[in-house]
């Protein structure tokens, strides 16, 4: 039977996130000022030292790394699957499966690991709370169409959500501060009225 070789630089990325994820969970209980919810509704916390800070800005890789490992993921059981002659539809199928079993694992285990009590109350918010896994089952199930289309098309539709769609925020268009490309695309239109 062949064996699968790993990658050395998949499972190095995949530790030291795994290794900074836990460091982010852990200081929830040492830094009396944070929560979770941080940075939604507007909620920043106050770090009571130097040491808070700098861990909490390391860790916010992490979401990011786990849903880069996802994507690479895509394409490496795409290419193994073709390798081994199995249809389009097959390869997307799969991959849909992977990513409702990630919204199932989100839905179930995990938001239940972490408000228990609201959970058993029968709470909708505990129920669907969406986070990570759920991110990387979305992101699954939507690669599992993106990974047919030409390259062209990609690329447009990756340029239109990294920079027109921060553009299109409502809170962007009243306070011109908060996002510095539209300051200078705004500034650069005064000047030539």
């Amino acid at each position: 039977m062949h064996k699968k070789k790993r990658l050395a630089f998949v499972d190095f990325l995949r530790g030291t996130a795994i290794i900074l994820m836990a460091l982010d969970h852990a200081s929830l209980f040492w830094n009396k000022r944070r929560v979770a919810d941080e940075g939604l509704a507007g909620f920043f916390p106050h770090y009571e030292g130097l040491g808070q800070m700098v861990t909490r800005v390391i860790t916010h890789i992490t979401p990011t790394v786990f849903i880069f490992i996802a994507g690479f993921m895509v394409f490496l059981s795409s290419n193994r699957r073709q390798q081994y002659k199995a249809t389009q539809n097959n390869i997307s199928l799969h991959l849909v499966r992977r990513g409702i079993l990630l919204f199932f694992i989100q839905f179930t285990f995990v938001n239940f690991a972490f408000m228990t009590k609201t959970y058993m109350q029968g709470n909708l918010k505990a129920v669907f709370f969406l986070d990570v896994l759920w991110a990387i089952g979305c992101n699954i199930i939507i690669l599992a169409f993106l990974r047919r289309m030409h390259v062209s098309v990609l690329f447009a539709g990756a340029f239109l959500s990294i920079f027109v769609l921060p553009l299109l925020n409502e809170n962007t268009f009243l306070t011109r501060s908060n996002n510095l490309l539209m300051h200078f695309l705004l500034c650069f239109w005064c000047r030539e009225q």
